[in-house]
């Protein structure tokens, strides 16, 4: 796969320019700030997910991943089975995301940790002596390809971000644990945008599997990060393409500001918490 392939732009897809910047960084890259959010949103997370364990529906998607079998290689957080990679980031990501009070990046209206960090531990966790200076770094890029993508559109939200945009920071994440090179680690953005899914139709109903959505994502994206470490070839123009995700998902956007700011801005930095569990626009009357 050529990963200099170009869009309408006449530059390469923006997908590769972030992927880049997540190859690139290291922990030292990144401002002290960031640090502090990435271990800051780690705990938040951590937190709602053991709120998240008593949530309706928990008892029974374990069920189902249990009954699934599999490798016992990343932990289900809060009860302790162990289920394999894809398995443990969906349940992992459902704990966190059940209960509307996982921290939220407000102007890309989106849930990165919730998607970026089970997958991120997963794979870690599967792989093996992952150092936390480096599983840190992997999350807050992660964070960083999610939330740089929603603030580049220009449309109303349509699609479930927290699902859509979180796989593509989730594959970011776990691509850099696991020390994937650009052409690998495009290759698994590519495998992962044929599988990202979520609408805002559950969401309006107030449906039980909206926020199952985010957890589709992370297992989809513990299968691209497997697939392209195999080989696998995936799209190229993921972002920026005829079909790509701009056009499908969003509509309007503009990216150069984004790219811009790449490895200069950290995103995690502005993510926040929920101080209520609900949606935020309720939180004016909570």
């Amino acid at each position: 796969m050529s990963t200099s392939a170009t869009g309408p732009t006449g530059r390469p897809d923006a997908i590769h320019a972030l992927v880049g910047t997540v190859i690139d960084t290291r922990f030292e890259d990144l401002s002290q700030k960031a640090v502090d959010a990435t271990k800051t949103f780690i705990l938040d997370s951590f937190g709602v997910a053991i709120a998240g364990s008593l949530a309706p529906g928990v008892s029974e998607t374990l069920a189902v991943l249990s009954d699934w079998g599999g490798k016992s290689e990343s932990t289900v957080l809060v009860s302790g089975e162990r289920l394999p990679a894809p398995s443990a980031a969906m349940m992992n990501s459902f704990l966190i995301h059940n209960q509307e009070f996982d921290c939220v990046h407000d102007l890309a209206v989106v849930h990165a940790f919730t998607t970026v960090l089970p997958v991120a531990i997963a794979v870690a966790e599967a792989q093996g002596g992952v150092t936390g200076r480096e599983l840190l770094t992997a999350v807050a890029l992660g964070v960083d390809v999610a939330s740089s993508i929603g603030i580049s559109s220009r449309s109303p939200i349509a699609h479930f971000r927290p699902g859509t945009l979180g796989a593509f920071g989730a594959v970011a994440a776990a691509g850099k644990v696991a020390g994937f090179d650009q052409a690998t680690l495009s290759n698994a953005m590519g495998i992962v945008y044929s599988q990202i899914c979520g609408t805002l139709q559950p969401h309006s109903e107030g449906a039980q599997v909206n926020s199952m959505q985010t957890g589709f994502n992370a297992r989809a994206a513990v299968t691209a990060i497997s697939l392209a470490a195999r080989g696998i070839q995936g799209a190229s123009e993921v972002l920026e393409g005829r079909y790509g995700y701009f056009k499908l998902f969003e509509g309007e956007y503009d990216v150069e500001e984004t790219l811009a700011n790449l490895g200069k801005v950290w995103q995690v930095e502005r993510i926040g918490h929920k101080p209520f569990p609900c949606r935020r626009l309720a939180h004016c009357a909570s």
